[in-house]
C-alpha cells in the first residue's frame, strides 16, 4: 500500500476558500437577479463587485499556486475517472476566473467604474454604454455561473463518489489527512 500525503495546507486554504467565495457569490447573485430594477438592487450590485474582485484575486492566487505546485497524484488507476476529474477541475479553474473577467467587461461596457468598497480600481473606460457589449458580457456571465454551478455539483458528487463508493482518499486528503492506498 502507498501512503499518500495530505494536500498542502496553501492548497487546502486555497480550495475551501474559493469554494467558499463561489458559493457566496454564486448565491448572492442569483438572489441580485431576482430583485427589480432599482437603486436598492445598484447598491447591491455594487457589493456584489466588490466581493467579485476580492474573490478574483483569490482565484488567481489559486491558479498561480495549482500551476506552481502541479496538480495531484491521481488517485484511481480508471482511466475515465481520471479524465472526468481533471476535466472538470480545469474547468472549474477556467470558469472561476471567466466570472470575475465577463463581470469585469459587464461593467466597462456599462460605462461604469470599478470600486472595492468605494476605493476605485478601473477607472470608467467608456463615454457611454456599449449594448451589444454589456448584454454578450452580462449574458456570458450569467451562462457561466450556471456552468460552475453545474461543475460545482459534479465535484462534489465525484468527492462523494470517491469516499463513500470507491473508498479512496481523496476527500481525506482535501481535508488534511493522510490515507493508505
Amino acid at each position: 500500500m502507498t501512503q499518500l500525503p495530505a494536500h498542502s495546507r496553501t492548497t487546502r486554504l486555497l480550495h475551501w476558500s474559493v469554494a467558499t467565495g463561489l458559493a457566496g457569490m454564486l448565491t448572492f447573485g442569483l438572489w441580485i437577479s431576482s430583485l427589480p430594477s432599482g437603486k436598492e438592487k445598484g447598491a447591491w450590485v455594487q457589493t456584489h463587485k466588490s466581493f467579485g474582485m476580492l474573490l478574483a484575486v483569490l482565484i488567481l492566487t489559486r491558479l498561480v499556486w495549482r500551476l506552481k505546485e502541479g496538480w495531484p497524484a491521481a488517485q484511481t488507476h480508471a482511466t475515465f475517472d481520471r479524465v472526468a476529474a481533471r476535466t472538470v477541475q480545469s474547468l472549474l479553474l477556467l470558469l472561476s476566473l471567466a466570472m470575475p473577467v465577463t463581470g469585469i467587461a459587464a461593467s466597462i461596457t456599462y460605462a461604469r467604474p470599478i470600486a472595492i468598497f468605494g476605493l476605485p480600481v478601473v477607472p470608467q473606460l467608456m463615454e457611454v454604454k456599449n449594448d451589444y457589449w454589456n448584454a454578450l458580457a452580462g449574458t456570458a456571465h450569467a451562462y457561466i455561473a450556471y456552468a460552475l454551478l453545474g461543475l460545482i455539483a459534479l465535484h462534489i458528487a465525484g468527492a462523494l463518489r470517491h469516499h463513500f463508493l470507491i473508498g479512496d482518499a481523496t476527500l481525506a486528503r482535501m481535508t488534511g489527512r493522510t490515507a493508505l492506498m
